[in-house]
């Protein structure tokens, strides 16, 4: 695929991609991902480490994430975005834990209410 980033004309392919991450050791994901060769990694990471193979001459910093994200998405590696979770506890879980954990109080009193 040939594109210009930052005014300078650039020509990778997947196999490009493919090999640098068979020998990249992944960072920890941020926000946005790219998977190749069965790792995850951060798509800078990942496309300025292709840069820096290819001789390039575009470093971490003169690029963006989505410019990354875009760029390998449209190599047809797969790219997303870590979702949010929120974690619930139920109020039987909580009450599991009476006796155990107290928040501003005396476990033992606060467990004795509980049963009364």
């Amino acid at each position: 695929m040939r594109f210009v980033l930052r005014g300078q004309e650039i020509d990778l392919t997947c196999k490009d991609v493919y090999s640098v991450a068979r020998q990249l050791a992944p960072e920890p994901i941020r926000k946005h991902f790219v998977r190749a060769n069965g790792k995850t990694f951060p798509p800078k990471q990942l496309l300025g480490e292709v840069f820096r193979k290819k001789d390039i001459g575009l470093g971490r910093l003169d690029f963006t994430t989505m410019d990354a994200h875009s760029i390998l998405r449209r190599l047809g590696l797969g790219c997303g975005e870590e979702s949010k979770q929120i974690h619930t506890i139920s109020m039987q879980t909580l009450s599991g834990l009476v006796g155990i954990i107290s928040i501003g109080g005396d476990a033992l009193k606060d467990s004795e209410r509980c049963y009364e």
